[in-house]
């Protein structure tokens, strides 16, 4: 099977990040697609402890919870020849026809 990676995931080759419905779903099928994704911010700023102090209650910021929820970093990045790059774009298409 071939496996499209995330690389340099703090690096040069930044992956694409993507806002989603069913982002679990679609990470499991990709998964099994033999393509890694990461959930770009697992909780938003105003819930992280380095911010809290500053920003109040996460509460008071539903679009940023909102996002954390569906945001996903996919291996979209230009070391990626079209062959890999339309391998990842028919999962997808596939999981939400």
């Amino acid at each position: 099977m071939k496996r499209i990676a995330i690389q340099n995931w703090f690096g040069g080759r930044d992956p694409k990040v993507v806002r989603v419905d069913e982002r679990e779903a679609l990470m499991a099928h990709l998964s099994a697609c033999g393509i890694q994704t990461r959930v770009h911010f697992a909780q938003p700023l105003p819930a992280q402890a380095a911010f809290s102090h500053a920003l109040g209650q996460a509460s008071d910021f539903p679009v940023a919870s909102t996002l954390a929820a569906q945001t996903l970093a996919l291996p979209l990045h230009s070391a990626l020849g079209v062959g890999d790059i339309d391998h990842v774009v028919q999962a997808i298409r596939r999981f939400y026809a």
